[in-house]
């Protein structure tokens, strides 16, 4: 089923980058602005191309998307991925999902297949049953599965209901379960609760095939809303809809809003502006080719300087990012335009980021780019992010300023198949040794992991991954906090501690104490070598709101404290590594 190759040979190419000049800016027909540019060569050169650790040959063609988890609970995260099959000559009778280790080997029990149609879909995974286990959910074109940890079926499910959809998972109820928000193919949205039972209010019936949801409390009521676009096969000018529900499935005040056309891609949620209100970005095809990016409020009320004309930017989900280090989310797409793949990028009042949009120009052929950009600090200098996007056979990661990563683009080699979709990037801290790690994967099929022990700030993680996170929420709930950590006991201690934080309940901050035992390692001060140590805030979904500590130190007693001023009421986690030694603790924000 696999093949992994070690690679030592550096590929060399020349690669030339672009400039471009703004022009004009005017609004067309639809009342879209509409950008003109021109690219003039700013430079040629050679770049000596990544090597990856390893290479693992899934031989089955990927549409979906990679995610990365901590499935076996070991304390490392695995990659996951789902594919088609074609075991038995028919890539369209069954599907996999896979489960890598970060050496490149199968996870014991998977790969896992589904025998009766392919996995299109992105796997979706959290613990739905609250049972301190991940669970995998993922739609095939004819069924919903969901899978614990060593692949058995969880009670309720499969569900005969296909799709080629991405699922959400989120605990819409606050019942501490995570309910499925799953895209069907008979024209409904369905919310499963984790025993297969159905949310009170659900399915709601479309007109059309709904698209991969996304969740946030987008109208700052303390309940968290469900926000779809609506598509079909062809894709066409008809009047396609976005939609935004309660979890008691009704309709929010202003929804559904009507589009210029199929809404292939998934919605992005965050605080664009900073403001303390959710924003929803979605992208519409239009018969014109300069498709639609619009921003929308919880109210369907179009934000000013919106919508904006992206050429051929159908396909590619929007991912959200602090770029300019603001304070403010930017929008990150990819398009084409005058056969030329591009990553385009906008301010929240629909004006161009500087230097963007970027030309993504490689040897061979050019389509318009069919995955989300991921946007994470992976080139080591810890103050600023990049954006890693495929662009067909290449894989371009760019710093904020447009120019190339050093050693990129990375050739891949889609061996001139296209499909709706293609692989998104992956970007993490696999480990959790501070260091980044990367995936990409080819349509054919192989997935292609790099470990290049360049330093990695999660305080930059705006966008690991498709649909932002492994619930595929599609949202950031809050743009990440930063603050300082004193050292107020150096004596040498001897255990490992993490306190309870004070005040708790907390309005708005708190205080973080926390103890490092001597390290086994020498260190000329008395008190053991550097031990790289990490304190994270997650809230209750795992995302990573704060990371308070990030850095190495030596043996002590540090107090740190946590202002989270810009979060909503509710349990938070905050998590102590030091070395192999982790410990979490829950606290509470109550405002």
């Amino acid at each position: 089923m696999k093949k992994i190759y070690l690679l030592s040979i550096l590929f060399v190419f020349s690669a030339v980058s672009f400039s471009q000049t703004f022009l004009n800016s005017n609004r067309d027909k639809d009342g879209r602005n509409y950008f003109s540019f021109n690219y003039q060569p700013l430079l040629t050169r050679s770049v000596n191309q990544i090597t990856p650790d390893w290479i693992y040959d899934t031989k089955a063609p990927i549409l979906s998307s990679l995610k990365s988890a901590d499935v076996d609970g070991d304390g490392i995260k695995e990659i996951i991925i789902s594919t088609y099959d074609t075991t038995d000559g028919n890539s369209y009778g069954a599907g996999l999902i896979y489960i890598l280790n970060i050496d490149g080997t199968d996870l014991d029990g998977w790969p896992l297949r589904m025998v009766g149609a392919p996995i299109p879909a992105t796997v979706s995974i959290g613990d739905i049953n609250n049972d301190d286990s991940l669970e995998l959910v993922v739609g095939s074109w004819n069924k919903l599965y969901v899978y614990d940890s060593q692949g058995n079926n969880v009670p309720g499910f499969p569900k005969n209901y296909g799709t080629s959809q991405t699922s959400t998972l989120f605990d819409l109820d606050k019942d501490g379960t995570l309910e499925i928000i799953y895209p069907s193919d008979d024209k409904n949205l369905y919310i499963f609760k984790y025993d297969g039972t159905l949310l009170t209010g659900w399915p709601q019936s479309l007109t059309e095939l709904p698209g991969s949801p996304a969740v946030a409390d987008i109208d700052n009521d303390g309940e968290y809303e469900i926000v779809a676009g609506t598509f079909k096969g062809p894709v066409g000018p008809d009047p396609f809809k976005l939609y935004a529900w309660e979890i008691d499935g009704n309709i929010i005040n202003g929804f559904p809003v009507s589009l210029s056309g199929v809404i292939k891609s998934t919605p992005a949620i965050g605080d664009l502006d900073n403001d303390g209100t959710k924003e929803i970005v979605v992208i519409s095809y239009d018969d014109t080719n300069d498709d639609s990016l619009y921003v929308f409020d919880a109210g369907g009320n179009l934000k000013t300087g919106f919508p904006v004309g992206v050429r051929y930017a159908r396909l590619s989900s929007p991912a959200l990012g602090d770029i300019d280090g603001d304070g403010d989310l930017e929008i990150l797409v990819g398009g084409l335009d005058n056969s030329t793949e591009m990553l385009y990028g906008f301010h929240h009042d629909g004006s161009v980021i500087q230097n963007f949009p970027v030309p993504l120009n490689h040897p061979g052929s050019v389509t318009n780019i069919n995955n989300s950009p991921v946007i994470g600090d992976i080139d080591g200098d810890t103050t600023s992010v990049e954006i890693i996007v495929k662009a067909n056979d290449y894989i371009f990661a760019i710093h904020q300023d447009s120019t190339l990563v050093n050693g990129f683009p990375y050739f891949i080699d889609d061996e001139n198949q296209s499909a709706t979709h293609s692989p998104s990037p992956l970007i993490d801290d696999f480990d959790n040794d501070g260091d980044v790690e990367y995936v990409f994967a080819s349509i054919p099929g192989k997935i292609h992991f790099f470990d290049p022990e360049t330093a990695y700030n999660k305080n930059f993680e705006f966008w690991n991954s498709y649909k932002h996170d492994m619930q595929n929420t599609g949202a950031i709930f809050s743009i990440p906090i930063f603050t300082d950590v004193d050292e107020i006991n150096s004596a040498v201690p001897s255990e490992f501690i993490l306190s309870q934080n004070y005040p708790n309940p907390f309005n708005p901050s708190t205080k973080i104490k926390f103890t490092i035992a001597k390290s086994p390692l020498p260190g000329g001060d008395g008190r053991g070598g550097l031990q790289f140590v990490k304190l994270v805030v997650y809230d209750l979904l795992g995302n990573e709101v704060a990371t308070l500590v990030n850095e190495e130190k030596p043996a002590g007693t540090y107090e740190v404290e946590f202002d989270a001023s810009r979060l909503s009421s509710g349990i938070y986690f905050y998590q102590l590594q030091a070395g192999s030694l982790i410990e979490t603790k829950k606290m509470i924000l109550l405002r």
